[in-house]
């Protein structure tokens, strides 16, 4: 849905002044100055881990999302030494993650799918900075939420994501190589933290270590094309407006220049297998679809084992992390792992007997 969201300018120059003021009295005070020049926070929405978002009504009654750096207290036993160096890097965080909103919101400008993105409105950079976006309508596909579509709604998000990453690919693909991967505080300078996993495992599990190989395997992240990505298409950023049958894709803080592969499959893909064989038909329909620029495909079986990658690479940090020995590792396997294994390869084969062209 389009909207004229254009508002009163003084809007953003006082709400810039809210945002260098000190204390909360203060801003206490701004806010219901605010509200007086018709800027109203309506609602505060769920903060993540650097953002405070507000659907706001701008003048007109229009609505948009405001997001603003989360408010930031010094703990129970931090020193302000450790507390200023927190503080800073959560505003480094926030100042990157609107930038790279912006940054797509520029590069998507001429994109005119049937998916709902978000636009940016207003963005002032740095780490006292904010951002307005357009309102995306609907809720988040929540585990049942998936569960309950119908056949045709799965069928109508699987060909407007693959409209979209198709048209967001070719618009900014260039032909050098890109690695499938994800930060992890497992990872140090001699030793990546799939390798840790992978190890771990084998060490515990040594009946599955030809599965952990193939899953952890380099030669599988590995893609000739750098794209630009969403990086996070996960249940939670994709909302379902009922009323109107209209889906919205969110959040693009995370968004940059990768692998492919970033976009069909993710590091907290493991919490989301619900929604594998709607990116399965997603990535069948993209591979479908015409190449102005560069014939970028995705291989379904790829797909696959990156989703197991992560289901087995979580358990794996898990375990490593809260010193499982070996009881606890087998039987985290047996009842979590292997499970969720088997959900995805059953899926796969049934889709791929499905669709056998």
């Amino acid at each position: 849905m389009k909207r004229n969201l254009e508002f009163a300018n003084e809007v953003y120059v006082f709400y810039d002044k809210i945002m260098n003021m000190p204390n909360r009295k203060q801003y206490s005070e701004a806010a219901v100055k605010l509200t007086d020049i018709n800027f109203d926070i309506v609602q505060d929405l769920p903060s993540g881990s650097h953002t405070a978002p507000k659907i706001v009504r701008l003048p007109g009654g229009k609505l948009a999302v405001l997001k603003v750096p989360v408010q930031i207290v010094q703990r129970n036993n931090e020193t302000s030494d450790d507390f200023e160096r927190r503080k800073s890097y959560i505003l480094q965080d926030w100042a990157r993650d609107t930038a790279k909103q912006n940054s797509i919101s520029e590069v998507l400008t001429d994109f005119d799918g049937s998916l709902n993105i978000p636009r940016v409105i207003k963005y002032v950079p740095g780490q006292q900075g904010y951002i307005i976006e357009q309102l995306a309508l609907g809720q988040d596909l929540s585990v049942s939420g998936i569960k309950n579509m119908s056949s045709d709604a799965r069928t109508k998000l699987a060909k407007e994501l693959a409209f979209f990453l198709n048209y967001m690919h070719q618009k900014t693909a260039s032909q050098k190589p890109a690695q499938y991967n994800f930060y992890s505080r497992l990872d140090t300078k001699d030793k990546s933290a799939s390798q840790k996993v992978c190890e771990f495992f084998t060490k515990h599990i040594p009946g599955q270590s030809d599965l952990l190989n193939d899953l952890f395997s380099d030669d599988l992240t590995w893609d000739d094309f750098t794209v630009m990505t969403h990086s996070d298409i996960r249940a939670a950023n994709i909302l379902y407006d009922a009323d109107a049958n209209n889906f919205s894709l969110i959040d693009f803080g995370n968004s940059k220049y990768g692998n492919k592969y970033h976009d069909m499959v993710l590091f907290a893909a493991a919490a989301n297998k619900e929604l594998f064989p709607i990116l399965l038909q997603c990535a069948k329909i993209y591979n479908s679809l015409p190449k102005e620029k560069h014939q970028i495909d995705y291989d379904l079986n790829t797909i696959r084992k990156l989703f197991c990658r992560n289901i087995v690479f979580l358990a794996g940090y898990h375990a490593i992390t809260s010193n499982y020995n070996d009881v606890q590792t087998k039987e985290m396997w047996a009842e979590s792992v292997l499970p969720d294994l088997n959900y995805i390869n059953k899926t796969y084969d049934d889709f791929m007997y499905m669709n056998n062209d």
